[in-house]
């Protein structure tokens, strides 16, 4: 999100949303696709020489369990608070931070449920639905 310092006025907040495409992100993610546009929801604020923005990222996403290997879709609202230093400025891109926040709240090892039991490493059954009788 790109942000005209000049035309905020100070100490009023305002609304702002947008849409971001996974791929113009660069959120080609190994083990998350996002099955929906990235939506934002949130509040700039021009105090002083500082630009507070904060709201809401949300999207549907599809990961693998590192696991199992099921495919679990859900829904994923991430929160974010930044806080600007602007003195000087008369424009400022707030874009690459926010895509900080998706990348840094997507764990590196997706697990479906906290009990996932996982496959059998021998004949491959999901052991989540269905008991192993190999000897391994």
């Amino acid at each position: 999100m790109i942000f005209d310092i000049l035309k905020l006025k100070e100490g009023i907040a305002e609304e702002v949303s947008n849409d971001y495409n996974a791929d113009k992100l660069d959120l080609g993610l190994f083990d998350i696709q996002f099955k929906s546009l990235i939506h934002l929801e949130g509040i700039v604020e021009k105090v002083q020489t500082n630009l507070l923005f904060r709201g809401n990222l949300s999207s549907q996403i599809e990961q693998v369990c590192a696991r199992c290997l099921c495919v679990t879709q859900s829904k994923l609202t991430i929160p974010f608070d930044l806080c600007y230093e602007i003195a000087g400025m008369e424009t400022l891109n707030a874009t690459n931070d926010l895509r900080d926040y998706l990348i840094l709240d997507n764990s590196d090892r997706f697990i479906c449920k906290k009990d996932c039991k996982g496959i059998c490493p021998t004949c491959g059954v999901n052991l989540n639905e269905a008991d192993c009788y190999c000897k391994s």
